[in-house]
C-alpha cells in the first residue's frame, strides 16, 4: 500500500507534533495514564519528574495519545512489507512479568539495532529480546528527530501490544544477558457503548490522582514501618509487649485493607482508562479504514475516467492520423500528376535542346486506381471512428466495455496503419517511376547539351584561331615585319581546339558527369569561355526520397498536434520546410557536437547538411529536448 495513492494515509501535522512531544518528556505523562500503577507512579514523582494528573492535562495527554496512535497506525499501514524484527533489552524481571501479564500496558520501545538494544540490558541479569512483528502499529521515531537528538533506531510499537510466544534460546553468557525471542502482535480492541463510555469517564475524572497517590504514598510509609514493628514485636515476653504486638498487628491489618482497597480503586481507573484509550485507538482504526476505503473508491473512480480520456484521445489522435492519411493521399496525387520543379527545368531543357520525351514511363494506372480507393478505406475508418460513443464516466459495470471498445481502436489503428504502408509503397512506385524519367531524361538533357556545346566551343576556338591568323598575314605586318599577334596565342588555340577535337573534352552522359565536364570545360576554356546555359546547370541535382510511415509517425510523435512534414511523400519538401533553418541546425549541430564526448569530437568545421541528415536534425526544432538527448540523437542518427 502506498501513502501517495491513499490520501487517508498521511500523516497530519497534529499526529507528527504527538510524535514528536512523545519523543521529549512528554512521554512519561503519556505513558502514565496508560499504565496506572500507583508505584511506579510514586517512584518517577520522588524522582522529580511531574506528571499532570488535572483534569485538562489528563485531557490533553488523552489527546496525544489518540494523535500518536493515529500516526502509529497509518505509518504501519503505510510500510507493512517494512519492519519484521525488532530488538529490546530489559531485564529478566521484565521477561517473567510479560509472561505473567501477556502485553504490555505501555508503548513498548525497541530499536532495529542490536547493539543499541544491548546497551539496556540489565547488569548479571540482562535480557535480549529478538521480536518478531505481525501487524501490530509501530513507527519509526528516527524519522521525527529534530538535528539536536541522538539516533537510536527506535522503533516504538503501539500500546496494548500483545507480546506471546516467549522462549530463551541463548543462556546468560559472560555479560549476563539471555537472548530470547517473541511475537508482538496487535491488539483488537472490543466495542463499548457509549453508555459505558460515559460510566468510563466519569469514573476517571472523579479520581483524585494527587490525593490518591499521596494517601497511598502515606499508608504505605505506615504500613512498612508497622511491619518493621510487628517484627521486633515477635518475640515478646511481657504482657505489654503482647498487648502492643496484638494491637499492632490488628493496626496493621487495617492498613493493609485500606491499602488494598486503595488498589483496587486505583486499578478500576486504570480498567477505565484503558477502556477510554482503547475505545478511542479503535475509533481511529475505523476512521483510517473509512478512509482508506473512500481513497480506494475515489482512485477507482479517477481510474475510470482517466481511461474514458485516453480512450477519448485515442479516438481523436485516430481522426487526425485518418486526416493526414487522407491529404497524403491527395498530395501523392497532385506529386504523380504535377512535375516539380526539377522536372519542370529538365522538360524546359529538353524542349530547348529539341530532345524527345517519347520514351518517358507513366504512372501505372494501377497505383493511380489505388489511390481512389485508398480514399474510400480511409473515409470508411473515419465513420467507423465518428461512431464510437464514449461516456462522461464509466461504472463498475461498464469498465467491462472497455476492453472491447480498446480491441476496437486498435483494430482501427491497424488498419489505419495498413493504408499507411500501401501509401508507402504507391509513393515508392510513383517516387521509382519518375526517377527513372529525370535520369532519362537528364541523360539526354546532358549528351545533347554536352554535344552542342562541345561542337560550338571547338567552332568557336578555330574561327579565333583564323582570325587571328588573317590579323596576322595583314599587309601592315608583311610591309613593317611586326606584328602585334605572338605565334603563341594562335598556338594555343590551336591546341586547345585539337585537344577537343581529340576527344580531351569528353560529352557527358549524366547529369552527374556534368560537373566534371564543367569543371573540364574551365580549365581548357577558361572560365569567361563558360556559356550562360553551364552557368545554370546543378551537377549536384538530388532525387526525391520518400518519407515512409515509420518516419512520419516519430516526426509527429515528437511534436504532436502539428505535422512537420507536408503531406506530399517526399522529404525534399521538408528540405525546402527547413531551409530557412538551415544555418541554425548547423550551429547547433556544431555546439552540441563540441561539447561532446562522443565519436564527433573530430566534426569537421562545417557539418554537411544532406538530405537524408535533414529528416533527424529536423527532430532539434520538434520539441523540447535535453542537451543530452540532442547529443544522442546525433551520435545515433546522423552519418557524417
Amino acid at each position: 500500500m502506498n501513502k501517495t495513492d491513499y490520501r487517508s494515509l498521511d500523516i497530519t501535522e497534529e499526529e507528527i507534533g504527538a510524535v514528536r512531544r512523545y519523543i521529549s518528556n512528554a512521554h512519561i505523562s503519556m505513558n502514565a495514564l496508560l499504565d496506572i500503577d500507583p508505584d511506579v507512579l510514586n517512584a518517577q514523582q520522588s524522582k522529580g519528574w511531574l506528571i499532570d494528573f488535572s483534569k485538562e492535562g489528563i485531557e490533553r495527554n488523552i489527546e496525544y495519545l489518540t494523535k500518536l496512535y493515529a500516526a502509529m497506525y497509518k505509518y504501519s499501514l503505510q510500510t507493512r512489507d517494512g519492519r519484521t524484527t525488532v530488538y529490546r533489552g530489559t531485564s529478566i524481571s521484565e521477561v517473567d512479568k510479560l509472561r505473567r501479564e501477556g502485553m504490555s500496558g505501555r508503548f513498548l520501545s525497541t530499536t532495529t539495532d542490536r547493539d543499541i538494544a544491548m546497551r539496556f540490558t540489565e547488569y548479571r541479569s540482562g535480557a535480549l529480546f529478538a521480536m518478531s512483528l505481525n501487524d501490530v502499529p509501530y513507527i519509526d521515531m528516527d524519522e521525527f528527530l529534530d538535528e539536536t537528538q541522538v539516533s537510536e533506531s527506535e522503533i516504538l510499537l503501539s500500546p496494548f501490544s500483545k507480546v506471546e510466544g516467549i522462549e530463551a534460546y541463548s543462556f546468560q553468557d559472560i555479560d549476563g544477558v539471555t537472548r530470547y525471542s517473541a511475537n508482538v502482535k496487535k491488539k483488537e480492541f472490543a466495542n463499548i457503548t457509549e453508555e459505558e463510555r460515559k460510566q468510563y469517564e466519569e469514573k476517571v475524572a472523579a479520581f483524585n490522582f494527587e490525593e490518591s497517590l499521596a494517601r497511598y504514598k502515606d499508608l504505605s510509609f505506615k504500613a512498612e514501618l508497622m511491619s518493621e514493628r510487628v517484627a521486633s514485636l515477635r518475640g515478646a515476653k511481657t504482657q505489654d509487649e503482647r498487648e502492643e504486638l496484638a494491637y499492632m498487628i490488628d493496626r496493621q491489618s487495617e492498613l493493609f485493607d485500606e491499602l488494598t482497597e486503595l488498589k483496587m480503586e486505583f486499578s478500576e481507573v486504570k480498567k477505565s482508562m484503558t477502556a477510554i484509550l482503547e475505545d478511542k485507538f479503535r475509533t481511529v482504526e475505523l476512521e483510517i479504514e473509512k478512509g482508506l476505503e473512500q481513497d480506494k473508491i475515489a482512485l477507482e473512480d479517477e481510474e475510470r475516467k482517466r481511461k474514458v480520456e485516453l480512450e477519448r484521445g485515442r479516438k481523436e489522435d485516430l481522426l487526425k492520423r485518418a486526416d493526414r492519411t487522407l491529404a497524403r493521399v491527395a498530395n501523392a496525387q497532385a506529386y504523380y500528376s504535377e512535375p516539380d520543379a526539377e522536372e519542370q527545368e529538365l522538360y524546359k531543357e529538353a524542349e530547348d535542346l529539341g530532345v524527345g520525351m517519347d520514351k518517358l514511363t507513366k504512372v501505372d494506372p494501377a497505383v493511380v486506381a489505388k489511390f481512389e480507393e485508398l480514399k474510400k478505406n480511409i473515409e470508411e475508418i473515419k465513420r467507423e471512428i465518428a461512431a464510437i460513443e464514449l461516456p462522461d464516466n464509466l461504472s463498475k459495470e461498464d469498465m467491462a466495455v472497455t476492453g472491447k471498445l480498446n480491441a476496437k481502436l486498435n483494430s482501427l489503428y491497424e488498419k489505419l496503419a495498413l493504408t499507411n504502408k500501401v501509401m508507402d509503397e504507391c509513393e515508392k512506385t510513383i517516387y521509382a517511376t519518375k526517377e527513372k524519367n529525370k535520369m532519362m531524361l537528364g541523360r539526354d538533357v546532358a549528351t545533347r547539351l554536352g554535344e552542342d556545346i562541345t561542337t560550338k566551343a571547338k567552332q568557336d576556338l578555330l574561327t579565333e584561331e583564323q582570325t587571328l591568323r588573317a590579323k596576322k598575314d595583314s599587309l601592315w605586318d608583311r610591309i613593317t615585319g611586326k606584328s602585334k599577334i605572338k605565334a603563341a596565342q594562335i598556338e594555343n588555340l590551336r591546341l586547345r581546339r585539337e585537344y577537343i577535337e581529340r576527344g580531351g573534352l569528353s560529352t557527358p552522359k549524366t547529369m552527374e558527369e556534368m560537373s566534371t565536364y564543367v569543371a573540364k570545360y574551365k580549365e581548357v576554356l577558361g572560365e569567361e569561355r563558360l556559356p550562360e546555359t553551364l552557368k545554370k546547370i546543378m551537377p549536384s541535382r538530388r532525387g526525391d526520397i520518400v518519407v515512409t510511415y515509420e518516419e512520419r509517425e516519430r516526426l509527429e510523435a515528437a511534436r504532436p498536434g502539428t505535422s512537420l512534414i507536408p503531406l506530399n511523400g517526399s522529404k525534399k519538401q521538408i528540405l525546402a520546410a527547413l531551409d530557412g533553418q538551415n544555418t541554425m541546425l548547423k550551429t547547433c549541430i556544431q555546439g552540441v557536437a563540441i561539447e561532446s564526448t562522443s565519436p564527433l569530437d573530430g566534426l569537421e568545421a562545417e557539418v554537411k547538411n544532406s538530405v537524408e541528415r535533414c529528416l533527424d536534425t529536423a527532430i532539434f526544432y520538434t520539441s523540447e529536448l535535453t542537451e543530452e538527448q540532442k547529443k544522442q540523437i546525433i551520435v545515433d542518427q546522423i552519418t557524417l
